[in-house]
């Protein structure tokens, strides 16, 4: 459990380094919400946010706001009338996801490089064994 919990630790500090070079910074609990707001077909309410996300819908709008005023979303009705917001993704939106996924996998890609060459292989051989393992989102 331990090796487990050093992988995951370092991976996700693999992650947080890429994400710190993307303005505007925005939490975790922000990516999600727009994450979620991006995996939609179209304008998404905030109640469909909130279940996917896990959130509650007060903390969607709070995310939702930060968002707005980023650019990176557009909302109607406008943000002050509440739980039957529909929220979409602006270009800007998708710009800066597309920015910080090319950042997240350089700073990946990087640290594998500097594994030694038996390193590289084992993490190759543990990605096929965990990747089946995983849940497919959506």
């Amino acid at each position: 459990m331990r090796d487990a919990h050093r992988c995951f630790t370092g991976l996700a500090r693999l992650w947080r380094s890429g994400m710190r070079r993307v303005r505007p910074q925005l939490s975790g609990q922000h990516l999600d919400v727009l994450a979620a707001i991006a995996a939609a077909e179209g304008p998404v309410e905030v109640e469909e946010l909130a279940r996917r996300t896990h959130l509650t819908a007060q903390a969607v709008l709070r995310a939702s706001s930060r968002l707005y005023a980023a650019g990176l979303i557009v909302c109607k009705p406008p943000l002050t009338e509440g739980s039957h917001l529909r929220c979409q993704l602006t270009g800007d939106g998708r710009r800066y996801l597309d920015r910080l996924a090319d950042e997240q996998l350089h700073h990946l890609a990087v640290a594998v490089r500097r594994l030694p060459p038996a390193a590289r292989k084992a993490l190759g051989e543990f990605i096929s064994e965990l990747a089946p393992l995983l849940p497919r989102t959506p």
